[in-house]
């Protein structure tokens, strides 16, 4: 097994009860507050 399977197989188990639909709402929450912020942050990283 290839160190890539042996990390997939292992996330998939800490994973498999993880209610996505919740998780998306919460992200996407984040990106309407912050979104604009978070554009103006990549901006100014991307001027170094």
């Amino acid at each position: 097994m290839s160190e890539y399977q042996y990390f997939a197989t292992v996330y998939d188990r800490m994973m498999d009860n993880i209610p996505y639909e919740e998780w998306e709402q919460y992200i996407l929450q984040l990106l309407f507050r912050y979104g604009p912020a978070l554009q103006l942050l990549n901006l100014a990283a991307e001027q170094e």
